[in-house]
């Protein structure tokens, strides 16, 4: 996957991208035309977002980081779960895999291979 670093900075009440240079009345708008300009609906884009006031600057810069970390934490922690339960679901029931994983016994049927 492709990650596009974008720098936007608020400014006379409009959002500016650096690269591509777009301009938009909110970032949820921004990013569509970023996505646009780039010709890539799915890559992730790093931002740094510039509001004008450092303080929220950097608490939401540390606020998106920590959510990226933990996202990529529950991709990992699903691949292992979903690994554990194809190798294990022949050898314990749905409610005793379930219980030992800490998960609903209707999760672990629909991950199962059953």
């Amino acid at each position: 996957m492709t990650t596009h670093r974008v720098v936007a900075v608020r400014e006379d009440g409009h959002w500016l991208a650096d690269e591509p240079p777009v301009r938009a009345k909110n970032l949820a708008r921004l990013e569509t035309l970023i996505r646009a300009a780039l010709g890539d609906a799915t890559g992730e884009i790093e931002w740094e977002i510039r509001t004008g006031d450092d303080a929220l600057d950097r608490e939401t810069a540390e606020l998106r980081a920590e959510r990226r970390r933990i996202l990529a934490e529950e991709r990992e922690l699903m691949a292992r779960t979903e690994r554990l339960v194809r190798e294990r679901v022949s050898d314990w029931t749905t409610r005793d895999l379930a219980k030992l994983i800490g998960m609903s016994p209707q999760r672990i049927s629909q991950i199962s291979p059953r």
